[in-house]
């Protein structure tokens, strides 16, 4: 059954060990796997982007929104 939302930490762990376990299995160690990484992120976006969002974390995705709103009613609206 597939259930909606987030994933528990018991499926994480599973995803996490299997993830290590295929990096192990491959490149022999991490640190060989996060070279491999920095080797291709020299000509690939998705790898740079890959490697510094690892490395330095994601950047924040806050957006900045200014109004003026001020005191502009419709002249139907006052009461005059």
């Amino acid at each position: 059954m597939n259930k909606p939302g987030r994933k528990s930490k018991a499926e994480e762990l599973k995803a996490y060990e299997y993830g290590k376990e295929a990096i192990l299995s491959v490149y022999g160690s991490e640190q060989v796997f996060w070279l491999m990484i920095a080797e291709k992120a020299t000509e690939s976006h998705q790898h740079l982007k890959l490697l510094m969002e690892y490395t330095y974390g994601r950047s924040p995705q806050a957006i900045e929104v200014k109004t003026e709103i001020g005191n502009k009613m419709p002249s139907w609206f006052t009461h005059e």
